[in-house]
């Protein structure tokens, strides 16, 4: 019955969306790999530059951090969020390594929900990001996400949002 539950709420989200659902996976692959569930990316980077608007990305659970992990900028509508609900040892997590910038930059007029994902350890930038940054006139909806934001200063703040 979870299962089927899982399955129901996973087709409703992705209908929802209207657009294609790309999967991520800290042992996807983004050179051979198609996005897709069984051949997901293994790289941010490579999930939101092959997403179109209105699309979703899946992120299974697990460390996503290095280079194609942070930095990045999404200017599109896009739902991404974790695959599962996490439990306290199934979690999604970007990690910025606090190394110059936020981890992604939404701007533009891109509406972007985020749910049950962990941003840590990104950095103040020039346009004041910490682990997420919002820009223009874009619209952002958090859900049940951790955000630790690690200022220029050595004080770390973090912030919980469960709307």
């Amino acid at each position: 019955m979870t299962a089927l539950c899982a399955a129901l709420l996973f087709a409703f989200i992705t209908q929802e969306a209207g657009g294609a659902t790309l999967f991520l996976s800290t042992s996807g692959h983004d050179t051979n790999n198609d996005g897709s569930e069984g051949y997901p990316f293994v790289s941010l980077t490579k999930a939101l530059s092959a997403s179109l608007a209105v699309d979703t990305v899946v992120v299974k659970a697990g460390i996503y951090d290095g280079a194609l992990n942070k930095g990045l900028s999404v200017n599109h509508d896009l739902i991404l969020r974790a695959a599962d609900v996490p439990t306290s040892n199934d979690k999604v997590i970007f990690d910025g390594g606090d190394a110059g910038g936020s981890i992604l930059t939404v701007g533009a007029a891109a509406n972007v929900s985020l749910s049950h994902i962990i941003f840590r350890r990104g950095s103040g930038s020039s346009i004041g990001g910490g682990a997420l940054a919002i820009t223009g006139s874009a619209a952002v909806t958090i859900k049940y996400c951790t955000v630790s934001l690690t200022p220029l200063s050595s004080a770390v703040k973090q912030k919980t949002c469960k709307f």
